[in-house]
This record gives C-alpha cells, sequence and structure tokens, in this order.
C-alpha cells in the first residue's frame, strides 16, 4: 500500500512515568492492551502523519485530510527495523505467526496512556458513554486534529488519543539498529501484513 504524506505534525507530549505503556481504545468495552516492551519512564512526544487529497461530496469539491498514522517518539533515532508489538499475555512462541492480532475497536479511536493509570484516565470516557442522550462534551483536553488528552495529577500520567481503524489494529514498534525501540506507532487502514517479515506501510518514510 503506498502512503503520499503531505505533513508530519506534532500533538503533544505524553507523560508515561511508569514506562508501562497502554495502547488501545478508552471506551469502556473496547480493547487495549499494555505492551510487553518497556519504554523509558518520562515524556514523549507524539506526532501524526497527515495525507491530503481531493474529494466530492454533493457534486462539491473538497480537499480531504486524514491521519495516516501517529506515532510516539521514544528515542531520536533512525528506525531500522518494524515489528508487531505484543501484550503482556502473548508469548510470541505459543501464537502461530498469522494470528498475532492486537486489539479490536468499534470507534475509531485508540489511544496511548500509562498503563497503572489506566482505570482513572478513561474515567471520562466511560462517563460519556453512560451518560444518557443528549450527551454534552466529554471532560478531557481538545488537541490539534480532533484528538484528546487526559492527564492525572496524581501520577503525572497521561492519556492521548489517536486515530485507528475499526477492527483489528496492530502497535508497530520501531527499534534502532542496535534494537532499542524508536517509535510506538498505530496506523489506520493496514489492509495487510505479511506476518513472517513484518512488512509495514511506514507513513513517515
Amino acid at each position: 500500500m503506498s502512503v503520499v504524506v503531505h505533513e508530519v505534525t506534532f500533538v503533544t507530549a505524553v507523560r508515561v512515568p511508569s514506562g508501562r505503556l497502554a495502547v488501545g481504545c478508552p471506551f469502556p468495552g473496547e480493547e487495549w492492551l499494555e505492551l510487553a516492551e518497556r519504554i523509558p519512564s518520562g515524556v514523549h512526544r507524539m506526532e501524526v502523519a497527515w495525507t491530503r487529497a481531493p474529494y466530492v461530496f454533493m457534486d462539491e469539491a473538497f480537499e480531504g485530510r486524514e491521519s495516516a498514522g501517529c506515532r510516539l517518539i521514544i528515542r531520536d533515532e533512525p528506525v531500522a527495523g518494524w515489528e508487531m508489538g505484543l501484550g503482556v499475555e502473548r508469548q510470541p512462541g505459543n501464537m502461530p505467526a498469522r494470528e498475532v492480532k492486537e486489539f479490536g475497536i468499534d470507534t475509531g479511536m485508540g489511544c496511548f496512556a500509562d498503563a497503572p493509570s489506566w482505570e482513572s484516565l478513561t474515567e471520562p470516557f466511560r462517563r460519556f458513554r453512560e451518560t444518557p442522550f443528549p450527551r454534552g462534551p466529554r471532560d478531557t483536553i481538545s488537541l490539534p486534529g480532533g484528538l484528546e488528552a487526559v492527564h492525572e495529577p496524581a501520577t503525572g500520567a497521561d492519556l492521548v488519543t489517536v486515530v485507528a481503524a475499526e477492527g483489528v489494529t496492530t502497535v508497530w514498534l520501531g527499534r534502532t539498529a542496535r534494537g532499542d525501540i524508536a517509535t510506538v506507532a498505530v496506523v489506520p487502514r493496514v489492509e495487510s501484513v505479511d506476518p513472517s517479515t513484518c512488512i509495514y506501510p511506514n507513513p513517515w518514510e
């Protein structure tokens, strides 16, 4: 799949004080996972890659802009290779390669978050889902590109939403030549992946 990126923008800094990163959907009843691979505790910047293409709606032409992927920068070093990120409960040796898949969602919304603070960070999304119609705005911080954030003052932990495809979404780990994690990415609309080689349609290259 060919992805042409128009621009890459900085969204916000994400605080992960525990070094345990959760990726998934913040709404109740949806799936999420804690990555088995730990990241350095601290603050990491999040970037979004954007595509741009014209489209026609009701006989009127528009310039479309969509997210091609969201990434958390762990180290400012080049990515030498990509692999699928697994959750703490998944063991690669116990799973056939073609069954390595991560979280399923129906909302089109994923997130990066500090795993130990998951329950408190996702509370605004639970309250929103449980509120009868008509619902007001969520108790979250608005970010560029329609993304949202939640901050927990007690621990200093953050949750930041990302665009994710409906259905099964894979977490991608970009490693340096030394094998350290440089990037954690979520890319929507990945139609197929060769699990034997972990070929990844990288929107940043």
